[in-house]
C-alpha cells in the first residue's frame, strides 16, 4: 500500500499527512513547528509572496516543536512525491550553534523567529497609519521612533540573550532564559529595557554559568557566540526573542500614542502582508524534491 495516500488519524503522521488533502490547491507542500492562532495564516502570507512566481501556496501545515519537524523530515528523506520544505526558527541555535547538522529539507529561519521577520518599521507604520485615527504618517515616524527603540535596546538585550545562549547550551536550568519575562526587565511600563535590571539579570545568570562550567570556559563560549553575531542584519531584531521580548516592548511603545490595544494575532497577520520577504529568500535551496 502507498503510504502517501493513507492519512492517519493520530499523533505527527496525522498532522503531516493533512498535506495530502491539500495538493489540488499547493505545488509545495511546506510543514512548520508554530501551531499558534493564526500562525498558519502567517506563513501562507509570507511564502505565497515569496514564491508568488514559482508556487501556487494556499496552506502549510503544523506538525508541532522543532524536534517534531527535524524527525518527521529525517523520515521522508527520499520519499517525498512533491517538493517539501521543513522550517524551524532559529531560536537561541544562531548563537549556540546546532546539536546535529539539519537534514536536507529543513530551513532555519535566519531570525529567532517568524515574529522577528515580521518586525520591519515601514510595515509597522502603515499598519498605524490605518489604526490611528488623527496622526499622519510623518507624525506617527516621529512618535514612533523607531531606530531610538532599536537602539536602546540592543546592547542590553544582545549581552542578556548570549547569556541565554550558554545557559541553553551547557544545559544549566536552575536559570530561567526565554521564559523570563521581559516585564520583570522594564520600570514603570516601559518601551525600553531598564539598563540596571539587565545587568542584574545577566550577573545572576554569569555566575550560574561559571559556578557550573568555570570562567574559562565562560570565557570561551562567550568569545565563541560573539563571533556568530550577525553583521548582515539588526543584532536586536536577529537574536533576541520576537514573541516573548521584542513584541510586549513594541506594544508598550505604540501604547505611547495610541489609545486602544493591538491585538498580536491580527498585527502578525497585517505585518505578514507588507513586511520584506527577502530574508527568506535562500529557503529555496533547502527545498526537499523528489527523486527523479
Amino acid at each position: 500500500m502507498n503510504n502517501e495516500a493513507v492519512i492517519p488519524t493520530r499523533g505527527t503522521a496525522a498532522k503531516y499527512a493533512k498535506h495530502i488533502l491539500t495538493i489540488d490547491f499547493n505545488d509545495i507542500d511546506i510543514f512548520i513547528e508554530d501551531t499558534k492562532k493564526g500562525y498558519r495564516k502567517v506563513y501562507v502570507l509570507l511564502m505565497s509572496r515569496l514564491f508568488s512566481n514559482k508556487y501556487k501556496i494556499n496552506d502549510v501545515h503544523p506538525l508541532g516543536s522543532r524536534d517534531i519537524v527535524i524527525e518527521t523530515c529525517n523520515k521522508k528523506q527520499g520519499k517525498v512525491v512533491r517538493p517539501s520544505l521543513f522550517i524551524v526558527d532559529g531560536d537561541l541555535w544562531l548563537l549556540k550553534g546546532e546539536l546535529n547538522p539539519l537534514p536536507k529539507g529543513v530551513y532555519r529561519l535566519p531570525r529567532y523567529s517568524i515574529e522577528n521577520i515580521l518586525i520591519n518599521e515601514e510595515s509597522i507604520l502603515d499598519f498605524l497609519e490605518d489604526e490611528h485615527d488623527i496622526l499622519l504618517y510623518d507624525e506617527l515616524k516621529e512618535k514612533l521612533n523607531f531606530d531610538n527603540w532599536v537602539a536602546r535596546n540592543q546592547n542590553h538585550l544582545i549581552n542578556l540573550f548570549l547569556h541565554y545562549a550558554i545557559l541553553q547550551k551547557r544545559n544549566i536550568r536552575e536559570i530561567k532564559t526565554i521564559k523570563y519575562k521581559v516585564s520583570k526587565l522594564t520600570k514603570d511600563n516601559s518601551e525600553f529595557v531598564d539598563e540596571d535590571l539587565v545587568k542584574s539579570r545577566i550577573e545572576e545568570c554569569k555566575v550560574a554559568i561559571i559556578n557550573n562550567i568555570g570562567q574559562e570556559n565562560y570565557e570561551r563560549d562567550m568569545a565563541d557566540m560573539k563571533i556568530k553575531l550577525t553583521n548582515d542584519d539588526c543584532k536586536l531584531l536577529c537574536h533576541v526573542a520576537g514573541k516573548d521580548y521584542l513584541w510586549p516592548l513594541l506594544k508598550k511603545l505604540f501604547k505611547t500614542f495610541m489609545d486602544k490595544e493591538v491585538s498580536t494575532t491580527n498585527f502578525a497577520i497585517r505585518m505578514a502582508k507588507t513586511c520584506p520577504v527577502d530574508f527568506l529568500a535562500n529557503c529555496e535551496n533547502f527545498i526537499l524534491n523528489p527523486k527523479a
